[in-house]
């Protein structure tokens, strides 16, 4: 569940903190859309199309996490925005680190 709470989150922070034009924006909106496609696909108790299994999904959080961390620096927009990228990259490497492999319940 809080793979959909994250990418609705992530969708939504450009305009809540106002930066929802250009590449700040696009990247973290880009990245909400992203969670919520891949979390649909995945083999857990939330997923719907259960193609992608759960370390897969993991190693996509991790290095997902890790590539919006150094999003403003590589994309120059760190100046202006930089604190929600770490905030949700730093949550996704942290999660995909802790995460249970196994569903609950099989």
């Amino acid at each position: 569940m809080i793979d959909y709470v994250w990418g609705a989150l992530a969708f939504a922070t450009p305009w809540a903190l106002g930066f929802a034009g250009g590449t700040e924006g696009f990247l973290l909106m880009f990245f909400g859309v992203a969670a919520f496609a891949y979390s649909f696909a995945t083999d857990y108790e939330w997923g719907v199309i259960p193609v992608l299994s759960v370390p897969a999904h993991l190693a996509v959080d991790g290095a997902g996490g890790l590539f919006l961390m150094a999003a403003p620096w590589l994309f120059g927009f760190a100046d202006r925005v930089h604190w929600s990228y770490l905030a949700f990259g730093g949550f996704s490497v942290v999660a995909s680190l802790v995460t249970r492999t196994k569903p609950a319940g099989r």
